[in-house]
């Protein structure tokens, strides 16, 4: 995992993700080790513990998604 904090990761940039990788949260929680309801509850804005957003973050990392900001909003996409 990246040097980085997992607090970096929000909901936002989670659905994001999933969008520029045309995943769905069953997708996601699979490749997380994750349940599908802990990935609706991050992205609802529900907390969840800092085990499973470093997961989060391990699998987008290595998906090599990028997150840039665009009018003050995230958006991500996946290098070719």
């Amino acid at each position: 995992m990246s040097e980085q904090s997992a607090e970096w990761l929000t909901p936002r940039k989670t659905i994001v993700a999933r969008a520029a990788l045309n995943w769905s949260t069953e997708d996601l929680a699979r490749r997380a080790g994750l349940e599908e309801n802990r990935i609706w509850r991050f992205e609802h804005g529900y907390p969840i513990r800092r085990k499973a957003r470093q997961a989060l973050q391990e699998v987008l990392e290595y998906a090599n998604v990028r997150f840039v900001t665009v009018d003050g909003q995230p958006h991500a996409y996946v290098p070719r």
